[in-house]
């Protein structure tokens, strides 16, 4: 059977599946990690994550893996180099997050 989304969709599930990584290493900091007045840092990470991600699924709506490939115009990136950039991008804030949270100094977040 012919799946025409099934790289895209591949693609999305590897960045979803980072994402969720990262956000899951963020909610278990707490405010004396990352002190401000209204919000803690993680919860506006955590926002500004799920904004760019619904963005993310929106700019996908309609395309097929035939698109992938395409460009703009000749010498702009791909939509699949885009988004293997934001996946690589997820992995290395995923990377920061988790070194971050395992060399955390409670002693300085005072």
């Amino acid at each position: 059977m012919y799946e025409p989304r099934a790289q895209m969709d591949a693609l999305l599930a590897e960045i979803r599946t980072a994402r969720l990584d990262s956000l899951a290493c963020l909610t278990q900091m707490s405010e004396l990690e990352f002190p401000l007045p209204i919000r803690t840092m993680p919860q506006c990470m955590l926002t500004e994550a799920d904004l760019s991600y619904g963005k993310l699924l929106a700019a996908t709506v309609g395309l097929e893996d035939a698109d992938l490939d395409a460009s703009p115009r000749p010498g702009q990136w791909s939509i699949r180099a885009v988004m293997e950039h934001i996946l690589a991008s997820e992995r290395k804030y995923l990377q920061a997050i988790q070194e971050a949270y395992a060399t955390r100094n409670y002693d300085q977040a005072i």
